[in-house]
């Protein structure tokens, strides 16, 4: 009797990240987690083999990113982590990268990011103050630290933080960083490929973004030099852009400007600076009008902002159905329905969208506490 129940209780959990049976067989899955501030996705291959965009902030590399994938592989669902990518530098995409790269889950084949470029300058005294654990020295050497200009990084204003330190310093003991180059393709399994559309403000042809100019946000254009990755599986296509930004009257640069021919119509918008305003330009949205959008928003600053969802998303393409992991309750925010918000209440990190994806058609799925939490949206694969 005890083994009758201990086989059930184990195909309940398979049955957890299991597709339902359908004649279009799956081609991968992509998780979208609850981090409450910032981004982590994983993108599963039919065969288990995994790539990591993005780990949010401190903390959030343990819980709830190995937490899942813990459980994913004991219940022969992931298999392994072949990469990890780093979309830019900022704390609530990379904070808890580190604590993957340090753990059984580090990259079999790279940690990618986008390289050594345009880095904001090292301030030995707010490192040894403010970051525990750290070898000033061993830090310091790393890189070659504060080659943003001026213009784009006023002194004092940013950093290096004790997020960036470590992601750098974890990515090096893994002895597989690499750089990530425009027009470089990252094949995570048969037919499921991710291609660099962006990097550092420079797109496939070589085109460069005005990054930095006078005038602009103090901030080393940490978002603007960001990732852009293009992820195909059949006819399938979703964008992974991170923070990446497009509307210059937020005194940014407009790098979606540079991608928007390359990127076309997309089945899952992975919506830009989690549906910031200094995104998601109105052109943009236009060139790409997605079936789906999702947003990786937390308690903080009021994303999605509801301007950009009703006035640029779905002016785009009014049948867009838009998903967002967190409920916000921000006036300037969208609240959306219910029923496309994985978590309602703050508590945890237990709200999480999956897009599961097939031959012909996609399915989108609400999480919470571990399991799905209802059958699914079905949608048909545009091309």
């Amino acid at each position: 009797m005890k083994r009758i129940f201990n086989t059930l209780s184990l195909l309940c959990l398979c049955l957890a990240y299991a597709p339902a049976v359908q004649a279009d067989s799956r081609v991968m899955s992509i998780f979208h987690f609850d981090v409450n501030k910032g981004d982590a996705t994983l993108i599963v291959s039919a065969t288990g083999r995994a790539v990591l965009i993005d780990a949010g902030d401190d903390g959030r590399g343990l819980n709830p990113i190995i937490e899942f994938m813990n459980r994913a592989k004991r219940e022969g669902f992931i298999k392994s982590l072949d990469y990890t990518i780093a979309t830019h530098y900022d704390s609530d995409h990379i904070g808890g990268m580190d604590e993957v790269l340090l753990s059984k889950w580090k990259p079999r084949l790279g940690a990618l990011d986008r390289g050594d470029q345009f880095l904001p300058p090292f301030d030995r005294n707010y490192i040894r103050r403010s970051c525990r654990g750290i070898h000033l020295s061993a830090a310091q050497s790393l890189v070659s630290w504060g080659t943003a200009p001026e213009v784009s990084c006023k002194p004092g204003k940013r950093r290096a933080s004790c997020a960036l330190v470590r992601y750098m310093l974890s990515a090096k003991k893994t002895r597989k960083r690499a750089t990530l180059k425009p027009g470089a393709v990252v094949r995570l399994d048969r037919g499921v490929t991710m291609q660099v559309l962006v990097a550092n403000g420079v797109d496939l042809k070589g085109n460069t973004a005005k990054i930095h100019f006078p005038g602009r946000r103090p901030d080393c254009a940490a978002n603007d030099l960001g990732v852009a990755l293009l992820v195909k599986a059949g006819k399938f296509r979703y964008l992974a852009g991170g923070d990446l930004t497009g509307d210059a009257r937020k005194k940014v640069a407009e790098v979606e400007g540079l991608i928007r021919d390359d990127v076309g119509k997309l089945d899952v918008y992975h919506i830009n600076h989690h549906g910031a305003e200094t995104s998601s330009d109105a052109r943009f949205m236009r060139a790409i009008a997605p079936t789906v959008a999702i947003a990786s928003n937390g308690k903080s600053f009021g994303h999605p902002r509801r301007t950009v969802v009703e006035k640029r998303i779905l002016k785009a393409n009014s049948k867009t159905v838009v998903y967002a992991t967190n409920l916000n309750n921000d006036n300037k925010a969208w609240s959306g329905d219910k029923k496309t918000i994985a978590d309602l209440d703050f508590k945890g990190y237990d709200g999480m969208i999956e897009v599961a994806v097939y031959r012909r058609t996609f399915k989108v799925y609400m999480w919470r506490n571990g399991k799905r939490i209802d059958n699914g949206r079905s949608f048909r694969i545009r091309r």
